[in-house]
């Protein structure tokens, strides 16, 4: 999720969605990824560590990276 307010609301849904669907457990042992954007709201990532935790198996903080920010699609190819 990027780590910004916006990004904590929709990582709330998604989480939400996702115990509907298969259960409490694939939420607990998920990891979220929290990606810096611009480095401007630092404090969301440990807003949502404190509030996400024991509800997740951890919360992991990616510096930016000008290729996540750009928003570029990724593409999966078979193998």
């Amino acid at each position: 999720m990027p780590q910004r307010a916006d990004g904590a609301n929709r990582t709330r849904w998604f989480l939400t969605g996702l115990t509907n669907r298969f259960g409490r457990e694939v939420v607990s042992d998920a990891i979220v990824a929290m990606v810096d954007q611009d480095g401007t709201q630092p404090h969301v990532f440990q807003t949502m560590a404190t509030g996400l935790t024991g509800k997740v198996a951890g919360t992991i903080r990616i510096p930016a990276d000008q290729h996540l920010a750009a928003g570029l699609n990724i593409h999966h190819h078979g193998a």
